[in-house]
């Protein structure tokens, strides 16, 4: 393998954070976090419309016919249990994330908690997030390199 395109990058960083959502110790580079959120964002960007064609279908089907009235109410919870699934997933995978990046800038993890105020909680978590890592070693580990993260999850420098 010579070269990781960006996007064999944003599945490689989703799949470790996947694997990593209880791990709330460490440090996540910038290039970690935001390439999983916005792997999470066009996942549920797509995931949501699919599944509420999936619930208009059943919709349709059972309009016309074709599934009965228990087997409509079977469907749209099986859709709707896959979904929140999907999301818890996500949330606590997120929550995981954000505190290794707050970890990285030398911040408590407490501060993820500003997401509960409205607004102002997240233009100053945006700023945290947004800002460079600690360069030096801190009380939770060494530096994260991009290089060093790509290594460690596909096995060659990219």
């Amino acid at each position: 393998m010579d070269r990781l395109n960006w996007l064999e990058s944003m599945v490689i960083i989703y799949k470790s954070c996947l694997r990593k959502t209880f791990t709330y110790s460490g440090r996540a580079s910038r290039m970690e976090f935001w390439s999983y959120l916005i792997s999470n964002l066009i996942l549920l960007g797509i995931l949501y419309p699919l599944l509420q064609l999936l619930a208009v279908a059943g919709w349709i089907f059972h309009e016309a016919g074709i599934l009965q009235e228990k087997a409509f109410s079977c469907f749209l919870m099986l859709v709707s249990i896959n979904y929140l699934i999907v999301l818890a997933t996500v949330i606590v995978s997120t929550l995981a994330v954000s505190i290794r990046r707050l970890h990285d800038t030398s911040r408590p993890a407490t501060l993820v908690f500003l997401n509960l105020l409205p607004f102002i909680g997240q233009i100053v978590l945006l700023v945290f997030m947004v800002e460079a890592g600690s360069p030096q070693t801190n009380n939770h580990g060494e530096p994260p390199t991009d290089q060093q993260f790509l290594y460690r999850n596909v096995g060659t420098m990219p």
